[in-house]
C-alpha cells in the first residue's frame, strides 16, 4: 500500500473513531434514560455471554500452547466490564435507531414525507455501517456472528414445537445462518486484507507471543 494511500486510510479511519464514539455515547445515554435496567442487562448479555466463551477458549489455547502471559492479567480483569459495557453499547445502538424509525411512523406527517424521511435515516445509517466495517470489519464480522445466533436463539424460543414449518427455517436459513456466515467471511477479510482491523489484530496479539 502506497504511503499517501496509507495517510488517507489513516484519517478516515480517525474520522470514523470519532464519529462512532460521538454516535456510542448518544446511543449509551438514550437507552439508559429510555429502557428499564433489566432490559437493558438481558440484552447485553446475548453480546457479552458469547464473547466471554470466545476468549475464554483463546486463553485455554494460548495456555497450552505457549504458556500463560502476565500481560494478560488486567485486560482480563476488566473483560466482564468492558464486555458488558461493549453489549450496552450495541443494544442502545439498536434501540436508537429502531426508535428513530418509530418517532416516524407514528408522526402526523404524511405517508410521502414519512416515507423520505425514513429513506434519508436508513441511508444514514447504512453509510455510517458501510464505514464501520470498512475500517474495523473483523469487529463488525463478530457483531454480525452474535446477531445471527441471537436470531437463531430467539427463533428457537418463538417457535418451539412449530420448527418443521417455512415460517421457521426460512428466515433461520436466510437471516440467521447466513449473518454467521458473512459475520466468519468478514473476520477473516478484516485479519487478513488491508485496511485491517486493529481492534481484532490487538487482542489477537494478547493471547500470542512475539
Amino acid at each position: 500500500m502506497s504511503e499517501a494511500r496509507e495517510s488517507k486510510q489513516k484519517k478516515w479511519g480517525q474520522l470514523f473513531l470519532f464519529i462512532s464514539a460521538l454516535m456510542m455515547v448518544i446511543a449509551t445515554t438514550y437507552v439508559f434514560f429510555s429502557r428499564p435496567w433489566h432490559s437493558i442487562i438481558e440484552y447485553a448479555l446475548y453480546f457479552s455471554v458469547p464473547l466471554y466463551t470466545i476468549v475464554f477458549f483463546f486463553l485455554v489455547y494460548a495456555i497450552f500452547k505457549e504458556g500463560f502471559k502476565k500481560e494478560l492479567v488486567i485486560p482480563l480483569i476488566f473483560a466482564p466490564f468492558s464486555f458488558t459495557f461493549g453489549g450496552i453499547m450495541v443494544y442502545g445502538t439498536g434501540v436508537l435507531i429502531i426508535d428513530v424509525f418509530n418517532i416516524i411512523s407514528n408522526s402526523k406527517l404524511p405517508i410521502n414525507q414519512k416515507a423520505i424521511f425514513s429513506a434519508l435515516f436508513t441511508l444514514v445509517v447504512g453509510i455510517l455501517f458501510f464505514f464501520f466495517r470498512k475500517f474495523r470489519r473483523s469487529t463488525y464480522g463478530f457483531l454480525e456472528v452474535l446477531i445471527g445466533f441471537s436470531i437463531g436463539y430467539n427463533l428457537v424460543i418463538q417457535f418451539d414445537s412449530n420448527m418443521n414449518t417455512e415460517t421457521f427455517y426460512i428466515p433461520f436459513l436466510v437471516s440467521s445462518v447466513y449473518l454467521v456466515v458473512r459475520g466468519m467471511d468478514n473476520l477473516e477479510h478484516g485479519l487478513t486484507k488491508d485496511p485491517i482491523d486493529p481492534w481484532a489484530k490487538r487482542i489477537i496479539s494478547m493471547f500470542s507471543r512475539p
